[in-house]
């Protein structure tokens, strides 16, 4: 956990205790006279406050009786499971026809996969054609020549005298 987790947990708690005890303070004064001993004055008000009080009998409400279940007939029990013992056998054979399909289906598809690979073991293959071969070109013979110098074309004149900022005026 947390610490500001138990933190606000604690805080919590605190805060129930003393909002309980708040609210409870107005009603001290009777539980604490409920612990201490019976006098006589106590005892003749517990005894005029029974013989106050008239019981009464307390009786159910009479209701409607729900009519008593019969069993289901025989004839209709056998029926039934008859009919479920007849749904599960058609339920079996149709599973066992499906698996027979597809197991039928598997071995005509290795069948068919084993003509293959025996018909490609069997064709004549194929010469790999090797890439064309390509010319060699001739190396290019280097004749050493001595450097010849030339110099640089000549730079074109501006009509900038040479003020500040570029400014021709």
């Amino acid at each position: 956990m947390s610490r500001w987790l138990r933190v606000s947990v604690v805080l919590a708690a605190a805060a129930f205790v003393v909002t309980f005890r708040v609210h409870a303070v107005g009603d001290d004064a009777e539980p604490a006279s409920a612990a201490a001993p019976l006098s006589a004055e106590r005892a003749s008000a517990l005894q005029s406050d029974t013989a106050a009080k008239p019981t009464t009998t307390v009786r159910l409400a009479p209701v409607v009786e729900l009519p008593a279940l019969s069993k289901e007939p025989r004839a209709k029990v056998v029926a039934r499971e008859k009919a479920e013992k007849k749904a599960r056998a058609a339920r079996a054979k149709q599973k066992k026809a499906e698996a027979a399909r597809k197991k039928k289906a598997a071995a005509a598809r290795k069948k068919k996969e084993a003509a293959a690979r025996k018909r490609a073991a069997q064709a004549p293959r194929k010469a790999v054609a090797a890439p064309p071969r390509v010319a060699a070109t001739p190396v290019p013979q280097v004749r050493p020549t001595a450097p010849t110098y030339t110099p640089p074309a000549p730079k074109p004149k501006s009509g900038y005298v040479g003020k500040d900022f570029d400014s021709k005026g």
